[in-house]
Order: C-alpha cells, then structure tokens, then sequence
C-alpha cells in the first residue's frame, strides 16, 4: 500500500504558471514553449505571416503569444520576430 502511495503524484508537484506572461516567461519560461496550448494554431499563423496583427480582450492570450513566440526565436535562431506590445486605452 506505502508503495502506491509514493508513485502518486501530489498538486504540488504540478506548475500551474504565473498570473501574468510576462511574469512566467522571466520565472518558468518552459511553460511558455513547451506548455504552450495552441488549440487554433495561431503561432503558426503568426510564424508563416498569414496574420500579423493579433487583438483581442484583455486576458485573451496576446501576451502569452508574444512571449511564446518570443521564447521559441531565442531557441531557434532561423526565426527572424518583431513583436510591438501597445496598449490602447478606450
């Protein structure tokens, strides 16, 4: 019984990330590149220039996006990126 107990995993083993993207890629940048979820493929429409200027909602992922995007040209150094952040105010 002690043995299944030591196997389990505990949610304290589990990253959840930061609150802010800019706060994960500085502390746990891993997350942003290899826990990245892409369910609309986005990064690859960013990557292949078919859309070029991403807006949305505050807490949408624009943030995450950029950095994700940003992380993975560090990495690969064919990745030619210019990301602009600009924030409008209404």
């Amino acid at each position: 019984m002690k043995q299944i107990e030591r196997d389990r995993f505990r949610y304290s083993d589990i990253e959840f990330g930061r609150a802010s993207a800019e706060a994960e890629s500085y502390d746990v940048p891993s997350l942003l590149t290899d826990g990245y979820l892409d369910a609309e493929g986005i990064s690859n429409e960013a990557l292949t220039g078919s859309k070029f200027l991403f807006l949305g909602y505050k807490g949408s992922g624009k943030t995450s996006l950029g950095k994700h995007l940003f992380l993975l040209s560090e990495k690969n150094p064919c990745f030619l990126l210019s990301i602009f952040f600009v924030r409008f105010s209404l």
